[in-house]
């Protein structure tokens, strides 16, 4: 089953390649499959960029420094290029925004950070940074060896990116910080973190970026900086908490509508825990998705370093819950590399409720103009009857104390259009579609 799903999803995925020299685009269509799924817009993912990545301190001294405009680098030149090649083909692609999945600098230091806004700053688009592990521990290296006192990536991103995340929450609908500008506790590494969760919406998609960076030295081998696992955040403020609130307050979204975004992917393979989660922690990420499968699309990361698609899945890894694309290091190729999704919207609504529904419930008429008369085909105690629109907004509620068979439901107040009617009871729960005339 697995490989099946594996080959399925490759046939989403292409790339296109311009000469050697080229800046290297690879294109996915997310939903593309589902039918009657229409095309909405593109977006891009890049991650990896690693401004300062062979310079042992980049701008002036220290990792609290300022940016020398002299200094430039491999990396710089493969962001500048890929700035160069989206400004040129937005409109050609559709592309409404960018995504940048972390390690936007190499050592954390705030001259690599101030270069990178720099460059993405020539973007005519908006762009939206997350941190990676190379961001989260500031250092330098050779003559000028420093260390920052603590993990302190959060907080400079925080400062230096701010009018960016002003130009985000304009630009997006439904802007979330969530946990990006709280101070929380961390428990685990005994410190005090800026965890850079947050989420937005555009047009029906809803995005997920996350924050699974450890904020303890590196172990293996020892500092500078953090190592390459991850760490779930279980904890109150922490980020394993923050995705599951999320999910449960979007109950009624599109099929296959929320993306999720991290720098590290949740990979599940030999040794995997060296550059991810450990194998609890694989399996309860899979239990935390399992209940919003419907609604879960894709899931980007980076971090590794390569082109990879596989899936999150549950249970031993008999249940797929979604697609995961790991995007290549945009770094390691002269003109850069990234992916462009192409985002499909599904005509269908999922989670208007989690529970499970009995059959043998009827309306009549339906379509309906004033009223319908609802037949069950059990005897009910008391229930509520709720009237959702087709985007799970409540419409219309009524308690009935005590119900024989059949109730006559008044519909006058509500628009012409399609509607859900629900009806939950301690005897069981039931659901059917109807039209008002």
């Amino acid at each position: 089953m697995k490989k099946v799903f594996i080959t399925y999803l490759s046939l989403y995925i292409f790339s296109f390649a311009w000469g050697q020299d080229s800046t290297i685009v690879t294109e996915y269509n997310l939903n593309g499959d589902i039918p009657g799924a229409v095309y909405k817009y593109s977006f891009v993912h890049l991650t990896d960029v690693h401004i300062g990545e062979s310079v042992d301190d980049f701008g002036t001294v220290g990792y609290n420094d300022t940016l020398l405009s002299s200094e430039n680098g491999y990396p710089s030149t493969a962001l500048m290029s890929t700035v160069r090649w989206i400004n040129a083909h937005a409109a050609e692609k559709d592309i409404r925004f960018v995504i940048v999945s972390g390690d936007l600098t190499d050592s954390g230091e705030e001259s690599e950070f101030l270069r990178f806004r720099e460059i993405m700053d020539e973007l005519d688009i908006p762009y939206v940074p997350l941190m990676g592990n190379h961001d989260t521990w500031p250092y330098t290296k050779g003559a000028n060896n420093m260390e920052a006192p603590e993990p302190k990536g959060d907080s400079i991103i925080n400062d230096i990116f701010a009018p960016q995340f002003e130009i985000c929450r304009s630009f997006f609908t439904d802007w979330n910080d969530g946990s990006r500008l709280i101070t929380t506790y961390n428990p685990e590494a005994k410190n005090f973190n800026f965890l850079q969760n947050f989420s937005f919406k555009y047009a029906e998609t809803t995005f997920l970026l996350t924050d699974f960076n450890p904020r303890y030295p590196a172990r293996f081998p020892p500092g500078p900086g953090i190592g390459p696992e991850a760490q779930l955040y279980d904890f109150s403020g922490g980020t394993y908490r923050w995705i599951n609130e999320q999910l449960n307050a979007l109950s009624a979204v599109k099929e296959k509508s929320i993306i999720m975004v991290s720098h590290h992917p949740p990979v599940r393979e030999p040794f995997g825990f060296i550059n991810a989660f450990s194998g609890d922690e694989y399996n309860r990420l899979g239990d935390l998705f399992l209940p919003h499968k419907e609604k879960m699309g894709l899931w980007l990361a980076g971090h590794i370093h390569r082109r990879k698609s596989y899936f999150l899945s549950a249970k031993n890894r008999d249940i797929p819950i979604m697609p995961i694309i790991e995007t290549a290091s945009n770094k390691e190729y002269d003109n850069g590399k990234f992916l462009i999704v192409h985002v499909y919207e599904s005509p269908v609504y999922v989670g208007i409720s989690q529970e499970v529904y009995l059959e043998g419930m009827t309306l009549f008429p339906n379509p309906a103009k004033e009223k319908t008369m609802v037949q069950l085909p059990v005897d009910i105690s008391d229930a509520f009857f709720t009237i959702y629109d087709l985007s799970g907004k409540e419409q219309q509620r009524t308690y009935i104390a005590f119900l024989k068979g059949h109730y006559e439901l008044p519909l006058e107040d509500l628009a012409t259009g399609k509607y859900f009617l629900v009806v939950t009871s301690k005897e069981g729960n039931f659901r059917i579609g109807f039209e008002k005339m």
